[in-house]
């Protein structure tokens, strides 16, 4: 299939409609993007501004989404800048600043490279869900700016809360190697030179998880049940304090806390 181009002489490409298939080879402004496997769907495009750097610069943005088995698996939200601006030498605010879940962050002044996991709720078919988010950035000299937010409905891949928040899991370990990853290939696409090929060497999100992702438990047969002690209480203490633990280091907020704690009581 022939590469397609998101935008088309600074303006939205109108062949860009939503409910096209993206590519692994289509672009966005001459950068690469991330659309490994064409199971990507176009949501949305449009044009924003943004004023990081010294002067306003026009930002188009581009939403896809992902869907596996009918269900919302996932969505990626892409916003860079088509335009130059000489004078820039970097941008304000910081983006990955405070406690994370995963968090990888290059220090360069006004200059931003980095990736962040945290939990954050959305709304999905008009119903907050919380969901992975995965943030990453890279901005550089010249107004250069390129950013991938993912969202990630992580219980409809099979995960569950407390593995996805667990900094010590075997999905954390897995997911920052992965974030590490995509992070280099971002820097890459957002080069002067605009390389086509920036996420080739990148698995996706689900490739990088394989085997992590929950499968249903077998049923107990006589023999398993020997010795087996149900403990809901203990289950319940668990994950309240699970949610305390994440409240109190602001992987959460107040309101998905009290949200979350409400739904674990009311399993009693």
């Amino acid at each position: 299939m022939i590469a397609l181009d998101f935008i088309n002489g600074n303006q939205l490409n109108p062949l860009a409609s939503k409910g096209y298939r993206v590519q692994s080879n289509d672009t966005f402004g001459g950068y690469s993007i991330f659309a490994p496997d064409g199971d990507w769907i176009l949501s949305s495009t449009g044009i924003g501004q943004t004023t990081g750097g010294t002067r306003a610069l026009n930002q188009p943005f581009l939403r896809m989404e992902r869907y596996q088995n009918g269900k919302w698996v996932m969505g990626q939200l892409i916003t860079l800048t088509i335009e130059q601006d000489a004078a820039s030498s970097g941008w304000k605010g910081d983006p990955c600043a405070g406690e994370k879940i995963v968090k990888i962050n290059f220090v360069r002044g006004r200059l931003d490279r980095c990736a962040v996991a945290v939990i954050n709720p959305i709304s999905i078919g008009g119903v907050q869900t919380n969901t992975l988010e995965i943030l990453f950035i890279e901005s550089n000299i010249g107004g250069r700016f390129y950013k991938s937010t993912f969202n990630i409905h992580y219980e409809n891949l099979g995960l569950t809360y407390s593995a996805v928040t667990d900094k010590s899991s075997e999905f954390n370990r897995r997911l920052k190697e992965w974030m590490e990853k995509f992070l280099d290939a971002t820097i890459k696409a957002a080069g002067y030179n605009k390389p086509t090929d920036a996420f080739k060497d990148v698995p996706t999100f689900t490739n990088a998880i394989n085997n992590i992702i929950k499968t249903p438990a077998a049923p107990l047969t006589s023999s398993t049940q020997q010795g087996v002690t149900n403990t809901p209480s203990k289950n319940i203490q668990d994950r309240l304090q699970s949610l305390k633990d994440l409240y109190d280091k602001k992987l959460i907020t107040e309101d998905d806390y009290d949200k979350k704690r409400k739904e674990v009581l009311n399993s009693l």
